[in-house]
């Protein structure tokens, strides 16, 4: 992605800006949550869409990648060979990172089980999938939270903890060592 404030290019996967004025600096994380845009106005009635207007062309914005999306043989921009062994390169995942460690779970796997649950010898976060609105988010649980099974997240439960959508191909370029649960 761009800064065109600073002319400066960053990595959208590790946050690292690798050309420009910014050069070796580091984008803060923030949580988020990965939803469509119903479930996201019906939480954020007022809330509003930045639409980046149409090009010369016409064309709608995001069209030019729908062969692209389409195509699970195309890897990148330039292309490379899925040698991706755990995973097929344009499966679909969570990254999360914390501390010296990586953990990707596979789209896959929480649309059958709802939830994932990471745990370190530090911390455990609690990847919640939501079938009915598509929407993943992850949350960083406190030691003194029983765990069984899926569990209600609230602001007393858990703090929300950043997590990466990205395909299995771009994630793992970056994180040879992650740890996948699929």
């Amino acid at each position: 992605m761009q800064d065109l404030e600073t002319k400066s290019l960053w990595s959208q996967i590790s946050g690292i800006c690798i050309q420009g004025k910014m050069e070796g600096s580091k984008l803060k994380t923030v949580p988020f949550s990965h939803t469509t845009f119903a479930a996201f106005k019906k939480q954020y009635p007022h809330g509003k869409l930045l639409k980046k207007p149409a090009d010369s062309t016409n064309k709608i914005d995001g069209a030019r990648y729908v062969s692209y999306f389409a195509d699970k043989e195309k890897l990148g921009i330039f292309g490379r060979v899925d040698n991706f062994k755990r995973l097929a390169g344009k499966d679909k995942i969570y990254g999360i990172r914390f501390e010296n460690s990586e953990f990707a779970v596979s789209e896959s796997y929480l649309k059958k089980n709802g939830f994932a649950l990471i745990v370190n010898d530090s911390k455990r976060i609690y990847l919640s999938y939501d079938v009915s609105e598509m929407s993943v988010a992850a949350f960083a649980l406190p030691d003194s939270l029983r765990l069984a099974g899926k569990i209600e997240i609230n602001d007393q439960t858990a703090k929300a903890f950043p997590v990466i959508s990205a395909y299995w191909f771009a994630w793992v370029s970056f994180f040879p060592e992650t740890e996948l649960i699929k």
